[in-house]
């Protein structure tokens, strides 16, 4: 941009030093001369000018940072969604832990009370054969 900038000064510094001026023909053989006014028209819509420069390229920077925050904001969203369900699967997973140890502790307790039953059956058996 520096480069282009430097060429646009330049460039309105001729057309300035132009301006008003006249352009004179000499012909070599006839030794006529024809003179034109110079008119200079360009840039009129001052796309070229530094603050106009500026403006687009403070536009440009302002378009991407945008860009770039709402990529932020996206990968953020996405992120607390992956904690949020990596939560969720902890605390199913805690549950079914727990459901299957209430399970293991119930059977393990009919299995106390069963080989208690089967301990008194025999215990009767035997009181019978004594």
């Amino acid at each position: 941009s520096s480069g282009i900038n430097a060429e646009y000064i330049g460039f309105v510094k001729a057309m300035n030093a132009l301006k008003g001026m006249k352009l004179c023909y000499k012909d070599r053989e006839s030794e006529r001369a024809w003179t034109s006014n110079i008119k200079t028209d360009f840039d009129k819509t001052k796309h070229l000018a530094e603050t106009i420069i500026k403006q687009r390229k403070g536009e440009r920077e302002r378009i991407v940072k945008e860009e770039r925050d709402k990529e932020k904001q996206e990968n953020n969203k996405k992120r607390l969604e992956e904690m949020q369900k990596n939560e969720h699967l902890k605390l199913m997973a805690q549950e079914d832990r727990e459901r299957e140890e209430k399970k293991m502790a119930k059977s393990l307790v009919a299995s106390q009370r069963r080989m208690a039953r089967e301990e008194k059956r025999k215990q009767r058996l035997f009181a019978r054969w004594d």
